[in-house]
């Protein structure tokens, strides 16, 4: 059997979620003031997530998105799409897909989208 997980950059949703069900409460309300302050993504997270997923995640055209994203901080997917040479829907729905997984996070900045990579590693094991 496969076992897959990532590590990705908290969101502050998550932090608010592991605070009410933390018994360390003040320290994960620490955490997400410190983001709330810093406006940066600060805390790790890992989690279980579908091999069928982790196999698009290891596909050339994504693990060149990826790439790219790691590389070109503040670029809306247009630019994106402009860099990888595809089409804006295309890198659209592959950075659709990894935002469902909060493996990308899409911040607003005016009319365009800027994705924001959180994914840090891909693990499988073999349980």
């Amino acid at each position: 059997m496969i076992k897959t997980t990532v590590a990705r950059l908290a969101l502050p949703d998550d932090l608010i979620r592991k605070a009410e069900h933390s018994s360390k409460k003040s320290e994960v309300w620490r955490i997400y003031m410190e983001y709330e302050e810093d406006g940066e993504f600060l805390y790790q997270i890992e989690e279980e997530i579908p091999v069928p997923i982790v196999r698009k995640l290891l596909n050339p055209r994504f693990i060149e998105l990826i790439h790219v994203l790691q590389k070109n901080n503040n670029k809306s997917i247009s630019e994106i799409a402009e860099i990888l040479g595809r089409s804006v829907p295309n890198v659209y729905r592959d950075l659709s897909l990894l935002a469902s997984y909060n493996l990308v996070f899409f911040r607003q900045a005016g009319r365009r989208k800027i994705p924001i990579l959180l994914l840090k590693e891909i693990k499988i094991k073999y349980v």
